[in-house]
């Protein structure tokens, strides 16, 4: 119901699998800064879902996916945010390069970029409940995990997600769903 969509993501192998899991939506390995190159004034709605903290030029980004949409496009980032303004300096090397949305910037930034935010939930709450079912489910399999891929590998994916976790108890990371409009 949702028409036509394309999927994007900078990394091949993960539209390769993309691709063979849905075969019905159009995947292209792109980056996002290229976006509005490859398809100007095409979509009505961008979605990025836990992709904005990973962004190396967001602004580039978030002006070449404004160049994408259609005038009156919508945007929803559904992502990683800086709860204190302090996330870099207390997350640890771990998560050096992310860069979290900074709510008390973002409705700047947007505009800057081509876009008018009209909401911004927190959804913080929902970000700890989800971590902590997942920090579970990951030691409720460790005896398959490491038999599949080793000890060490269960070590790296139980500890990424226990910090992640801990981060958003310590109120440095937290989530949010944004919706902005093509200005």
């Amino acid at each position: 119901g949702w028409g036509r969509v394309t999927g994007v993501d900078i990394d091949a192998e993960s539209i390769a699998y993309a691709r063979r899991r849905y075969p019905q939506v159009h995947f292209v390995a792109a980056d996002a800064a290229r976006i509005g190159e490859l398809w100007p004034a095409r979509f009505d709605l961008a979605c990025l879902f836990n992709v904005f903290y990973a962004l190396p030029a967001q602004a580039k980004a978030l002006g070449a996916i404004a160049r994408a949409a259609r005038p009156g496009g919508q945007l929803m980032l559904f992502d990683y945010t800086d709860r204190t303004g302090a996330f870099h300096e207390k997350a640890g090397h771990v998560l050096g390069d992310w860069s979290p949305i900074d709510p008390t910037t973002i409705a700047a930034d947007l505009g800057r970029c081509g876009w008018r935010m009209r909401t911004c939930e927190d959804v913080t709450p929902r970000y700890h409940d989800w971590y902590q079912g997942l920090c579970a489910r990951i030691a409720g399999h460790e005896a398959e995990i490491r038999a599949w891929h080793g000890q060490d590998w269960y070590t790296y994916v139980h500890g990424f997600y226990a910090h992640l976790l801990h981060l958003i108890e310590r109120g440095l990371l937290g989530g949010a769903i944004l919706w902005a409009e093509r200005a």
